[in-house]
């Protein structure tokens, strides 16, 4: 999300679940530029709000515009396949593994996500750009 890091913008991103009309901060990202992302890992399922704040606007100009993406990785879902080969691997510490991503029956004209989990929980976000992004 934001402008071209080069611009001199800064865009704060916070993420906010909603239960019983209160708002709590689930996520924030507040680096110095102006391209932001939070990434909530197995949400809770309900409602949730963003709210990108115009911290600070490039040297000389008086405001900032800037692009909003939001994406839901599921393990179901109709906007294509995403695989990772081989699915399960045995590896050993220090010990290289290659692995191989793919999207297919994704649109070329929307950005897709994928996400890899590891054993423990954690996991890689791998982002395929639309065709002339």
């Amino acid at each position: 999300m934001g402008p071209d890091d080069s611009s001199g913008a800064d865009i704060d991103l916070y993420v906010y679940r909603i239960v019983n009309g209160a708002a709590t901060l689930v996520g924030v990202s507040g680096t110095s530029s102006a391209r932001e992302a939070v990434t909530l890992v197995a949400p809770a399922a309900g409602d949730y709000i963003a709210a990108v704040d115009g911290f600070a606007n490039a040297p000389g100009t008086t405001s900032t515009a800037y692009q909003f993406r939001s994406y839901a990785v599921g393990t179901t879902g109709n906007t294509g396949t995403f695989t990772v080969s081989p699915a399960n691997s045995t590896v050993r510490v220090q010990q290289s593994v290659p692995v191989t991503a793919s999207f297919s029956g994704a649109s070329t004209s929307t950005p897709a996500l994928g996400w890899v989990q590891y054993l423990d929980g954690s996991g890689t976000i791998v982002k395929v750009n639309a065709s002339g992004e």
